[in-house]
């Protein structure tokens, strides 16, 4: 088992984290059955979010790291 923090925190400034709570084990966590599946539907769909923020979330990484310089 890990922490809820560590499983939810994707990184050091990204509080922006959005939990999508599975009833499976962690061995389980993205073996999905079916396309149908709804978990396979809210991690897609999640996954997708992530992907779409991904430049502004680098965007402001650069920025911070460039502030401490």
């Amino acid at each position: 088992m890990v922490t809820r923090e560590s499983a939810c925190r994707i990184g050091i400034e990204d509080n922006f984290y959005k939990e999508i709570p599975l009833d499976v084990d962690h061995s389980d966590l993205v073996k999905f059955s079916i396309q149908s599946d709804n978990a396979y539907g809210r991690v897609l769909d999640r996954m997708k979010e992530l992907v779409e923020d991904a430049p502004d979330v680098i965007s402001k990484r650069f920025s911070l790291n460039r502030g401490m310089s």
